[in-house]
């Protein structure tokens, strides 16, 4: 067997990175390939993640100013009977709107889901 095929794939990312879901593939020939040391690089680009938040006006659109919003995490639990029941966790974020949409970046994974 002369040519060999691998896969890499990321697994987890660091919190408030998004994961490369995508496999890659990679081949190396060694009747062909004649180095005495093979690689490949495979490179991930390390997106943090963002979220854009802004509270508008329905009919203008404009920002509205003056809302307080918080961002907290929500588990939902289902009892015996079927019923959800959501439980809120500490406050990630909070702010109050101004003129200008709220970014907010680097988002652990236990906030996002």
């Amino acid at each position: 067997m002369s040519l060999y095929t691998f896969k890499i794939q990321e697994v987890s990312a660091p919190d408030g990175y998004f994961i490369d879901p995508a496999v890659h593939t990679f081949q190396f020939n060694i009747k062909t390939d004649r180095v005495e040391q093979i690689s490949y690089r495979y490179t991930v680009a390390n997106e943090a993640n963002s979220v854009e938040i802004s509270k508008k006006d329905l009919v203008s659109m404009d920002e509205v100013p003056g809302a307080l919003l918080e961002i907290r995490h929500v588990s939902v639990k289902t009892d015996a009977d079927g019923n959800e029941i959501k439980e809120e966790g500490e406050i990630f974020e909070s702010w109050r709107s101004t003129t200008v949409p709220h970014v907010i970046k680097n988002i652990p994974a236990d906030i996002m889901c």
